[in-house]
């Protein structure tokens, strides 16, 4: 059971779209990293981005991604609201709001390709790779990696 405030919403990806998806340990040797590594000093609370009333999590993960990307790696405030998540959400899925049968959750996929093509809040991501899920190793180097205010 979801602690209380979230709304789940993320869907299982189609096994021939993780087909096409890159695979991270195929293109890079995994490198030593830290035991432990922390990103939790956060300069302002950031909400839900909508997560506590739909289940918009796919695309409430863009928007933190993005904020995450401001506060450590621009050093400047983020820009992302609410309604731009929401917004992507409707366009990914065809929720409306105040329709609780078009709140039906995405999978990450299409959201990932959503914002690598046609942007979140004005900003489009670039490439993105997948990994295996079931190796610690890739979540530990894709979090140093990937997460890292100094990798950006």
């Amino acid at each position: 059971m979801p602690p209380q405030g979230f709304k789940t919403g993320r869907l299982q990806s189609a096994p021939e779209k993780l087909a096409r998806r890159l695979w991270m340990g195929d293109y890079l040797t995994l490198p030593p990293v830290p035991v432990s590594v922390s990103h939790a000093a956060i300069g302002e609370p950031w909400g839900m981005l909508g997560n506590d009333s739909v289940g918009d999590c796919t695309c409430a993960a863009v928007g933190h991604a993005e904020q995450i990307v401001s506060q450590y790696a621009l050093k400047k405030p983020s820009t992302v609201t609410t309604a731009q998540i929401l917004a992507a959400y409707n366009a990914v899925t065809g929720y409306r709001p105040g329709d609780p049968s078009t709140d039906q959750g995405a999978n990450m996929l299409d959201v990932l390709s959503y914002w690598q093509h046609h942007g979140v809040g004005g900003v489009k991501c670039g490439p993105y790779v997948a990994f295996d899920p079931k190796n610690v190793g890739h979540w530990k180097a894709a979090i140093y990696l990937f997460a890292s205010p100094t990798s950006a």
